[in-house]
């Protein structure tokens, strides 16, 4: 087996994208940085773009199914939760994806994906297990440190 062979295997590859989200509306950086400062006052809010496209859920839990970032295996000490936030959040930064409002979302004891529907709902997504959800677990912690989207 070739070098190049061995790390894809080992590290893996991005997951092919076969379609593009529906793109239905976008939103400013400006509104949606009001929008998440009155969901989350207590956090830091970093935003990358000046416009942000949005999509539905279903094409967010479609991409979710092909995409293999919850197969990885959690390692306390090599791989953690910001590890798993963090390839999802690479996965989503391609073509037709990367404009999406998406980002990861940090609370005072976890990291994990977060995502704004079409219609300015605030999803959750835990990348080791793709459920996407309108409200934290508990396990996930209660309070948000830090939002980049």
């Amino acid at each position: 087996m070739s070098i190049s062979n061995l790390l894809r295997k080992l590290i893996g590859t991005a997951t092919p994208k076969p379609f593009q989200p529906v793109l239905r509306a976008e939103v400013s950086m400006t509104d949606l940085w009001r929008m998440l400062n009155k969901l989350f006052p207590q956090a830091g809010i970093f935003m990358a773009r000046d416009t942000y496209d949005l999509c539905n859920l279903k094409d967010i839990e479609e991409f979710l199914r092909l995409d293999d970032t919850n197969r990885r295996i959690y390692d306390l000490r090599r791989y953690r939760c910001s590890d798993f936030a963090f390839r999802l959040q690479g996965q989503l930064s391609v073509p037709g994806w990367s404009g999406l409002a998406k980002g990861i979302f940090w609370t005072e004891i976890h990291a994990l994906s977060c995502f704004l529907d079409q219609n300015l709902d605030f999803w959750y997504i835990e990348p080791q297990t793709d459920n996407a959800k309108a409200n934290l677990e508990e396990w996930q912690g209660k309070v948000c440190r830090l939002i980049i989207m």
